[in-house]
């Protein structure tokens, strides 16, 4: 069974990229592949720029090492 989709934790970061009178109206979950990340497009009312947003997921245990999506700095030098 899938992780519920946490919108209550997505607004704010909704608000913040797309100003305060964004809101999502409704949200959808994307065809997944291998990866541990979950993937949802999010349907927005109030964003002038955009109508719609796709957010990448982790899991509660799970942390952003480093990732493209993210900008995050790579961790480590070496494989794992």
């Amino acid at each position: 069974m899938s992780e519920p989709m946490p919108l209550e934790a997505l607004a704010p970061a909704v608000r913040a990229a797309f100003g305060a009178g964004a809101r999502i109206v409704a949200a959808e979950p994307l065809a997944g592949d291998a990866s541990t990340r979950r993937y949802v497009r999010l349907r927005l009312a109030g964003a002038a720029e955009a109508p719609t947003a796709v957010a990448m997921l982790l899991g509660a245990d799970r942390l952003p090492l480093g990732s493209e999506e993210i900008g995050g700095v790579v961790g480590g030098d070496e494989l794992p």
